[in-house]
This record gives C-alpha cells, structure tokens and sequence, in this order.
C-alpha cells in the first residue's frame, strides 16, 4: 500500500483521511495547532489515534514551516501522494510540494484558482466565458465598481471560505455594507494572520450571473480529464450567495450536462490546474455555462456522503486514485432517484432555544437519510450563517426530494426557537429527474 501525507483538513476532509485508512494506506497527518477547521471531538481524536505518524506545527499556512515538516516525514517515510482539502492553506501546499519534487496541483494553477479576481483575469485573457469584475480595497471603491459593472452584483473576498461573506447586492448601501464587512474582518487584529492576509487581497464586485447554479465534478490526470457528476444546488431565498445545500444530480438535460462537463475542462487547463480533483462552480445563463468560481480541492460539505448514499461508490475513491496518479474507475451512469442536502444555518446572531428537542428526528417521518449535528443543543450561542447541523433527503424524483428536503426548514426553525435561512421555492421547475420532456440544450 502507499504512504500518503494529509496536509490539514476541512471538516469534509477528514472522510477522506478515514476512507484511507480503511483501504490499507499508511497516513501521516500534518496539522496545524493555531487554527482548526473541524471539530475536535472523540469522532476526531478517534481517527487521529489511527494514523501512522501525527506531525503537529503551529501553522500550516507559513509555507517554510509545512515544507520542513513535509521534508523531514519524506525523508524517513517517502511519500506517495499529497491530499489537502483546506482551502485557506493549499497555496502554501502546492509551494511547498514544488520544493519537494512532490505530485501535486501546480502551485501557478492553485494560486490562479484560490485568487478569485486572478482567476477572471486568466479567464479574460484566454476568451473563456466569464463575468465583469472589479477589484476593491474601500468602500468607497467598491460602490464605484458596483456602478460601473451595473447591478445586480455580487460581493465578496478575493480569496474567501465556501460562501462566507458574499452577498446579493441590490443597490450602493448593500455593496457598502458587505465591503464593510469584508474590509473589517481584514484588519480585525484577533483574525488569525494567515486568514487576514488572505481577506486582505480585496474585495471583489462581480457582474450578478442570473440562471442554475451547478458544479461539475472532474479529475484531472497526465492531461486527461475524468468526468464524474454534474450536482445542483438548492440557494436561501433572500441571498443566493448563501448555498443551501447540494443536489445530486443536477436537474438538467444531457447536452447541458456536456456542455458543463466541456466548459469546466477548459477552465481547468487556461488556469493551470493539473492534477487533482476540482469542484468547478457554474452558473447556466441565457448565454451559456459561465464560471462563478473553482475550487481546487474536492466537492465539499456533505456532497460526498451524498454520492456515497446515491450511487454506492465512495467518491474519495477518485480523490485518493488521482494523487496516487491511478486512473479512477468510471463513474455509474447516474441514477434516476435524487438525493438533496441542506444545511441548518442562522439567519442572524443569537441563542438556541433552551427547550430544544429534535427526538422527532428518531422517528421515520421527516425521511431523512442523513444527520449530522455540530452544534444543536439547548441555549447554545449562534452566529449569523453558521452551519449548525445538516441532513440529507432522499426522492425517486427531483421534484419529491426538494419538497421533501425545503418542507423540514421550517420545522427545524420551530424547534430551535431562532430564524433560519430557508430555500427559494424549487416548485415549478420540473425538468428531466421528472420525466418531463425538454426542449434541445443549447449548444454552449
């Protein structure tokens, strides 16, 4: 078996750890001390207690303290392949794997895509479909973009985490308030260095792209591309910046699905992005499939869990194939039934009810196929747009499983006793999970 090098993880992340154990591979895991993005609980001490070598640094994200940590695991144990699912620190990874000699995606391509405003002007440059922007660094400037691309638009950091701190901007005190805010969390001396620095690269206003938001799913090997699944979205019905949760597959008729699949294998190669699995954001417009942003990393959240549930096959399988540089075995053609997530997220600061009790769930009822719980406990303090707890439904058509799934906000919304973000209404966009004819895809 091969020996690979856990560079810190995201939450989702650690489902990959622990589906590399299970199939036999030697695992070390460097983690970073000063920050952590996952929960550190007996779930987690659990898996740590498992892995052949835990290799603690105070940062990750300090590229010449990670790639001393790298380099003396590699030279006493080489290293087979390097997997990262951390977003705010694979730019120091991908640098730190150049030094090394060691596979990984190319430090120019990570650093194209984990700067969002780099990644529009790559894409401007090679004539790739993509939105106007402008990049920020006051408030005031940030408004005067705002006017000058026209609005709608969007808002949000350079170089952010999920969709943490973008918004749907109606006018000039919406685009002011989120650059506030942005701005702010960048000088905010309490922010740990790493991710200020990042905050600091800006704000970006962005063309708003009206349409389905969807992802395509690909792998990327010695210049081949893999094609795995094209995955919906479900968005909150006030800020469709804010991502309610996943839709496997997305509802869309085959010759879109190409044209995502094509549209997403050029993004990759114009930005340099050459070895891994990449989670490429879409936006399907009036005017064809346009870029909202890529992530170099794998699906995240809970999309994985969800493509286990749907088709049996557990997509970290790809992941660790590709950076063992093994071609990853095709993916099922995808099944008919739906399966849909959404996350559990406070709309605005403020504490859970004292009187919690979600015993409801124990019952078969809600048709929940998946929950898991970070937060959920009576009189607990929240923040606006934290991820609480996440569940998973399950439907023989698009339609039953988004009903299904929006119809349990609500309740959840009852129980905790604070105002939570709920779904825009999927309801009458049956498409072809319903068996509903279409007309021919545009060719994009």
């Amino acid at each position: 078996m091969a020996h690979i090098l856990f560079a810190d993880m995201s939450q989702a992340g650690l489902h990959t750890l622990r589906r590399a154990l299970v199939l036999g591979h030697t695992v070390t895991f460097i983690r970073g001390t000063a920050v952590e993005h996952y929960t550190v609980d007996d779930s987690f001490r659990e898996l740590v207690g498992r892995v052949d070598r835990l290799v603690e640094i105070p940062d990750t994200y300090d590229v010449d303290a990670l790639c001393s940590a790298m380099a003396a695991v590699h030279v006493r144990h080489p290293v087979d392949a390097v997997i990262s699912q951390c977003d705010p620190m694979m730019e120091a990874l991908a640098v730190a794997c150049e030094r090394l000699g060691l596979r990984f995606t190319g430090a120019r391509g990570m650093r194209n895509a984990r700067d969002k405003a780099r990644t529009r002007e790559v894409l401007e440059a090679a004539d790739v479909p993509s939105a106007r922007f402008a990049v920020a660094h006051s408030i005031e400037d940030a408004v005067s973009a705002a006017g000058r691309i026209g609005y709608p638009v969007v808002v949000k950091p350079v170089s952010g985490m999920d969709s943490a701190m973008a918004l749907h901007a109606r006018g000039p005190a919406q685009v002011a308030a989120a650059a506030g805010r942005i701005l702010a969390a960048a000088a905010d001396p309490d922010a740990f260095p790493p991710v200020r620095a990042l905050l600091a690269r800006g704000v970006l206003v962005e063309e708003y792209l009206a349409g389905d938001l969807v992802s395509a799913e690909i792998g990327v090997l010695d210049g081949v591309t893999h094609r795995f699944l094209v995955c919906g979205r479900s968005r909150a019905k006030d800020n469709d910046c804010v991502e309610m949760g996943a839709v496997l597959p997305a509802n869309v008729p085959p010759g879109q699905v190409d044209a995502c699949f094509r549209y997403a294998e050029e993004v990759c190669r114009v930005l340099g992005l050459d070895l891994g699995v990449f989670h490429v954001e879409i936006m399907l417009t009036a005017r064809g499939p346009v870029l909202v942003e890529v992530n170099p990393r794998v699906m995240g959240g809970v999309m994985t869990l969800l493509h286990k549930l749907l088709t049996g096959i557990d997509f970290c399988d790809h992941v660790i194939d590709i950076h063992l540089l093994r071609t990853p075995r095709p993916s099922p053609p995808a099944p008919d039934r739906t399966v849909t997530a959404r996350r559990i997220m406070p709309r605005a600061d403020g504490k859970l009810s004292d009187d919690l009790d979600l015993s409801w769930l124990d019952g078969a009822e809600p048709g929940i196929v998946n929950f898991e719980n970070f937060r959920l406990a009576p009189g607990t303090p929240v923040r606006a747009q934290e991820v609480l707890g996440r569940f998973a439904v399950m439907g023989d058509t698009w339609a039953e499983a988004m009903a299904r799934a929006d119809a349990l906000l609500p309740r959840f919304e009852r129980c905790l006793g604070v105002p939570l973000y709920q779904s825009a209404p999927a309801a009458g966009r049956a498409g072809p999970r319903d068996g509903v004819p279409q007309e021919p895809a545009p060719s994009f």
